[in-house]
């Protein structure tokens, strides 16, 4: 066997050594710069993930879904009224099925017993008792808000194809903003029935039947504005003090659909003059609208649009006629004293088109009316 001497084996071990230790070294400057890569990138991800939240609305403030909430929805009026309360319940069941249960409506109805329930129930809402309300579009010009007045120019709206289409146009966003000036968030703009005038004793058919008749008509400047020009005295009532003076004989007539005078007792009901609509709003506080998550925000909006969508396509009054007729009588004003009342109210417009913006909107509704057949009155029975 070839033995090495020591001499020999000093170089091979020297190597041998320098190249050990350059391995152990360039493992070291590997397993570093492995572990800043590691650093780095797990840094970075963090910081993805943060910009990944800051660019998106949490709902909750755990970062997690909303916490399920109750919204109270006021309403003035009582459940038996059919086409509002469907249109009210389909609201509420519409917010529940697309918050997937996290969201409920619960719906008070009779929420005030005050004289004009209708500015009664916004100003509840302004003062955070209750979350959301639903009152007649008519009322919104006693608390300063002008843009909804259209709705309410006598004669103007006369048939319920013509109403449909003005609440499907771009108008009734314009109208709902106008709830903005007043510390309100508009959420939406429903049909309800055409109003005619019903008389408790006598027919009111005529401005001469019409002259001095005490009117019970809901708060709304427009409309006492209506019946003034007519020669009638607007009186506000409601509750039992409505129907103790219906008994009394202290009121003489209100202006009401086919439901409605039933309803209250009426006992004629002109089925060919139509003063207006009744529309109704659905608005929250801007100030408790604000403080919904942006996702629960959708979900109300959502319902609402939905909800026209239902409104629009429920048939208005369904039994109206046939429940009046079981106590009333439909009465038809000759064309003279149609033409007579008209006539009367044209002083109603220069007040309405005071404002610009409802001068505009009277327009578009005159222009749009052209394309619909005239009003079709109530039949007779």
């Amino acid at each position: 066997m070839r033995r090495f001497s020591p001499s020999i084996l000093r170089p091979a071990l020297s190597m041998t050594r320098y190249r050990l230790a350059a391995a152990a070294s360039l493992s070291a400057v590997t397993m570093t710069w492995s572990r800043r890569v590691l650093v780095a990138s797990g840094i970075a991800a963090v910081i993805g993930c943060a910009a990944c939240s800051a660019g998106s609305s949490p709902p909750g403030n755990s970062g997690g879904p909303p916490a399920p909430v109750t919204l109270t929805l006021g309403v003035p009026d009582d459940a038996g009224t059919p086409a509002e309360s469907a249109d009210i319940t389909s609201f509420a069941r519409l917010v529940r099925q697309l918050s997937d249960g996290r969201m409920t409506i619960r719906i008070r109805w009779e929420v005030t017993q005050a004289t004009n329930t209708e500015s009664a129930t916004a100003a509840l809402v302004r003062a955070g008792t209750v979350d959301l309300g639903w009152i007649g579009a008519r009322a919104w010009d006693t608390l300063g808000v002008r843009s909804l007045q259209a709705l309410q120019a006598p004669f103007l709206i006369d048939s319920y194809p013509l109403l449909s289409a003005v609440l499907r146009s771009p108008m009734a966003s314009d109208m709902l903003a106008g709830l903005n000036r007043a510390g309100y968030t508009g959420l939406g703009l429903y049909p309800d029935q055409l109003r005619h005038p019903a008389g408790f004793r006598k027919p009111l058919a005529s401005l001469r039947e019409l002259r001095g008749a005490r009117i019970r008509v809901p708060a709304s400047r427009a409309s006492e504005a209506l019946f003034r020009a007519l020669g009638a005295v607007p009186v506000h009532l409601n509750g039992s003090a409505f129907s103790d003076a219906v008994s009394a004989g202290t009121v003489d007539g209100v202006d009401a659909s086919a439901a409605g005078a039933a309803k209250f007792g009426g006992q004629f009901l002109t089925g060919n003059i139509t003063f207006y609509p009744r529309t109704n709003t659905l608005f929250a506080g801007t100030g408790r609208f604000a403080r919904l998550s942006v996702s629960q925000q959708r979900v109300l909006r959502s319902a609402a649009r939905r909800t026209l969508a239902f409104a629009l396509a429920t048939p208005a009054e369904p039994d109206g006629r046939a429940a009046f007729c079981a106590s009333g009588r439909v009465v038809t004003a000759s064309q003279p004293a149609v033409d007579a009342i008209e006539r009367a109210a044209q002083p109603v417009y220069a007040y309405l088109e005071q404002d610009p913006q409802t001068k505009a909107f009277i327009r578009q509704i005159q222009q749009m009316k052209q394309r619909f057949a005239g009003p079709v009155p109530v039949a007779a029975c």
